[in-house]
C-alpha cells in the first residue's frame, strides 16, 4: 500500500527563517532532517548532494554521499 507523507508543516516553518544562508542551512538541518526517508529516496535517484546548502558543509555532511538524517 502507498504511504503518503506530507512535508507541508515542516516546509511552512521555513517561512519564519531569514532568506539567504540561514534559510539554505535550515532547509538541510530542519526540513530534510524532519523527513529523512523522503530525502534519502530523493538523493538516491534525483538529487545532487553537491548542490546542498553551504551550512551543511560546515557540519561535515556535504559530499558524504548520504542525505542529512540528523
Amino acid at each position: 500500500m502507498l504511504n503518503v507523507v506530507s512535508t507541508t508543516a515542516a516546509y511552512r516553518l521555513l517561512a519564519d527563517v531569514s532568506a539567504g544562508l540561514e534559510r539554505e542551512t535550515a532547509w538541510v538541518d530542519e526540513y530534510e532532517a524532519a523527513h529523512p526517508s523522503i530525502f534519502a529516496a530523493y538523493y538516491s535517484g534525483f538529487g545532487d548532494l553537491a548542490s546542498r546548502a553551504p551550512g551543511s558543509m560546515r557540519r561535515g555532511r556535504r559530499g558524504s554521499g548520504e542525505p542529512s538524517c540528523t
